[in-house]
């Protein structure tokens, strides 16, 4: 019979025993163990312990993943479809940020279309626009597209050659060259 070395109460495999492959000495029920790692001196000593440890670590967590590859991916699918409306939303937002930054970024804080003559400053018309019409040839060199290239601006510092136009100067200038109602 198994105790947890915490709380005294007797612990039964994969019930209520938190169990680590790391070590060996993990007789603690799980409700000690979430009130163990709450405690900040454990999260900051965890985190020291990790940076002085990663590659070493990185080496046994990748030996663990190999060794239950299966029962890994089965439990990320579970957690994936309990916690997938919370995790859209998440995304969503993250999108919808990184949106906002780059037409804050590109419109120069006006968030309003580039195109002269233009004040179409709905922001859900606003997109961005590649100023020397290569974007499918940009898209396909850094392999994102839609949305995901906000994010690619970002980590890429703003990069120039990029501006905000509406939807409709957008569509104009892709097909024409140049913006038919404005001139661009």
């Amino acid at each position: 019979m198994t105790m947890c070395r915490v709380c005294g109460i007797e612990l039964e495999e994969n019930i209520n025993w938190y169990s680590s492959y790391k070590t060996s000495y993990s007789n603690i029920c799980i409700e000690c163990e979430k009130k163990r790692q709450q405690n900040p001196k454990y999260k900051e000593t965890t985190r020291l312990y990790n940076l002085e440890h990663k590659e070493e670590n990185s080496e046994r967590y990748k030996e663990y993943y190999l060794n239950n590859k299966e029962v890994i991916n089965e439990r990320n699918r579970e957690w994936y479809l309990e916690n997938q409306e919370e995790i859209l939303e998440k995304e969503r937002e993250r999108r919808s940020i990184r949106r906002h930054i780059i037409i804050s970024h590109y419109s120069k804080g006006t968030m309003k279309c580039m195109c002269p003559d233009c004040n179409e400053d709905h922001y859900d018309f606003l997109t961005i626009d590649h100023v020397n019409n290569d974007g499918a040839k940009h898209r396909e060199e850094i392999g994102v597209g839609g949305s995901n290239l906000y994010g690619w601006l970002i980590v890429n510092d703003f990069p120039e050659g990029f501006q905000v136009l509406c939807m409709n100067c957008n569509f104009s200038k892709g097909k024409h060259g140049y913006c038919s109602k404005h001139q661009v």
